[in-house]
């Protein structure tokens, strides 16, 4: 007999298996390719589209990453590729943040 799930745990996990596959492809790619900021901030917004977050969600994340990509600009922030962004990096963006 096959086991019957309430709509809302259906949903989840087909989102669950879609962003497992999602995540898979991504892995798979080559891990010598850069991603900037914007390619970054595109492709979670994406991702945020795909699990289903209500649009005002996505919206809200995407005006927060343009203010983050500014205030990362200004205090020179290497934003061609995110893996070169460390530690010291985001302590100076939190304190950038704080004053």
């Amino acid at each position: 007999m096959k086991e019957v799930f309430p709509i809302s745990k259906r949903r989840n996990s087909v989102t669950n298996s879609k962003t497992i596959q999602a995540l898979e492809t991504i892995s798979r790619e080559d891990s010598q390719q850069t991603s900037s900021f914007q390619n970054a901030t595109t492709e979670f917004l994406k991702h945020c589209r795909i699990k289903g977050l209500s649009p005002a969600t996505v919206k809200f994340f995407d005006k927060e990453l343009k203010q983050m990509k500014r205030a990362l600009t200004e205090i020179n922030v290497p934003l061609s590729d995110v893996r070169k962004i460390k530690t010291p990096h985001i302590e100076n963006f939190i304190e950038y943040q704080q004053s």
